[in-house]
């Protein structure tokens, strides 16, 4: 007993001196280092004060702003009480919300179909995106608020659209709390009648446009030349393969090929899977 307790005392400490405080401060101080935008929660400032987080979707309901899918997460986009309506596709009371969700929808916008994030939950109640089709559905009634060219919100509805990711990973998105954002933010510099402080606000705009024009500029020369040296690659290979026919010289591979398929016919297989190996 007494030899149980001087070993176990010893280990809880250690232990929890380790995977206690060591662990996570080590993993903090990493992701801090690494990736602080995303450690601390990916927040948005403007002004000098926090408005919201890019994961963390918001509600609009004024006309002017392009407006989230609907949440059940408590009294709506509540963070702290996360999750869906859990109700069945049968619920009269899921099917009487949706039908006037759909109903309100084409008031605003009567020649569309209304895109389905438009009327339904996410699993959270906090998704901060909407579809493209779903942005571009709201277009109209947000040009005509706020008195500018349906074309000129298109462009910023293109600027904000997140593609899938790696190119393959989700679907294209559009971040709805960072859109509407971007929206007041030109809307009001349009409205600022005093040239310094119209200056003043256009400065963190155009030092943001920079950082993503960089970015988008640095990911697009990294992939380039990814793509570049894969096909000059293959291209190189392809001419050694030419050179070599037109020389009369096998293919480096053939005879290592060839030894391959000795070796397998010398070794004592069962018919099937030598046929299948020799293939």
């Amino acid at each position: 007993m007494k030899k149980n307790l001087l070993i176990s005392i010893p280990m809880t400490v250690a232990t929890t001196i380790l995977f206690g405080l060591l662990y996570p401060l080590i993993v903090t101080g990493l992701a801090q280092l690494i990736f602080p935008y995303k450690a601390n929660g990916q927040l948005i400032i403007r002004h000098g004060k926090v408005v919201g987080s890019a994961i963390i979707g918001q509600g609009f309901s004024g006309p002017a702003y392009f407006h989230s899918r609907p949440s059940a997460a408590g009294n709506g986009y509540d963070a702290a009480n996360s999750g869906g309506s859990n109700l069945g596709a049968t619920n009269q009371k899921l099917l009487d919300r949706v039908r006037a969700d759909v109903a309100s929808a084409q008031a605003d916008n009567p020649n569309a179909a209304v895109p389905i994030d438009l009327v339904t939950t996410s699993a959270s109640g906090i998704d901060p995106h909407i579809t493209p089709a779903a942005a571009e559905f709201q277009i109209l009634r947000v040009a005509r608020a706020r008195g500018i060219s349906p074309d000129q919100l298109r462009l910023l509805v293109t600027k904000h659209t997140e593609g899938r990711q790696f190119g393959v990973l989700g679907e294209p998105r559009v971040n709805v709390l960072e859109l509407n954002l971007d929206l007041a933010e030109r809307q009001t510099l349009l409205e600022t009648n005093s040239v310094k402080e119209r200056l003043t606000r256009l400065l963190p705009m155009l030092n943001r446009e920079h950082e993503v024009l960089t970015l988008s500029s640095k990911i697009q020369t990294e992939v380039a030349t990814s793509i570049s040296k894969t096909q000059r690659d293959f291209f190189l290979r392809e001419q050694m393969r030419a050179i070599q026919r037109e020389l009369g010289e096998s293919d480096p591979n053939a005879s290592e090929i060839r030894v391959l398929r000795e070796k397998l016919e010398q070794t004592p297989l069962p018919p099937e899977p030598k046929k299948i190996a020799l293939q």
